[in-house]
């Protein structure tokens, strides 16, 4: 069961949530919240699996509730659902340690599948957000660390963090273990200084290891 905490100012839209994923039989929504300060709070005492937050929250922002959460609790998954779709509000979501970014005119099917992934830890964007994303990073260079240290096998692996492979499928690819891809990927976040897959999209997409629509 995926534990679903919604965050929105706006009562009507976090109703509309609520309805789209009770009648989802793999979702449980533990709870709701209308600002950043009650979005943390409740982050952490009704501890769910993911987070959908709109970024512009009154008390606290969006982004300032993301920075907080993740310093906290790590681990936490947290989606951006925003009516934003410009790169540097993108950039800044991910760069907060937010795993995807979706713009509110995404259809009820498509936000389903992507908290879905999004729990699954897979990067979640859409064509749309993807190309402000490079837009932005074309604009000012991000994530400009040393490869020296990374091996071919890193960064083949990296390619398919990038796009959105999950443990699992990197194994099969690779011909390796599960355990083996989990080794390779925590020391190619730590090389890179990363914190999060969704960051991997963004060193990928500004190194030119992947590019829209590959697979």
């Amino acid at each position: 069961m995926i534990k679903l905490l919604i965050v929105d100012d706006h009562p009507a839209l976090r109703w509309g949530l609520v309805g789209l994923f009770t009648h989802e039989s793999d979702f449980e929504v533990v709870g709701e919240a209308s600002d950043g300060i009650e979005a943390i709070e409740k982050s952490i005492s009704l501890k769910p699996n993911i987070i959908l937050m709109d970024l512009a929250l009154p008390k606290k922002s969006g982004l300032e509730a993301i920075k907080e959460i993740i310093l906290i609790q790590p681990e936490m998954k947290i989606l951006i659902f925003s009516a934003f779709s410009d790169g540097e509000k993108i950039f800044s979501a991910i760069e907060a340690g937010a795993i995807g970014y979706l713009v509110k005119d995404s259809s009820p099917n498509e936000l389903v599948l992507a908290v879905r992934n999004a729990y699954s830890g897979i990067p979640v964007m859409t064509q749309k957000t993807e190309l402000s994303l490079i837009h932005q990073i074309q604009r000012k260079p991000v994530l400009d660390f040393s490869e020296e240290s990374i091996t071919e096998r890193e960064l083949g692996i990296l390619r398919w963090l990038a796009l959105g492979l999950t443990n699992a499928q990197i194994a099969e690819k690779g011909c390796i273990s599960e355990g083996t891809v989990r080794s390779h990927v925590s020391n190619l976040l730590g090389k890179l200084c990363l914190e999060n897959r969704a960051q991997a999209v963004i060193y990928a997409l500004n190194r030119g290891l992947i590019e829209i629509g590959s697979k």
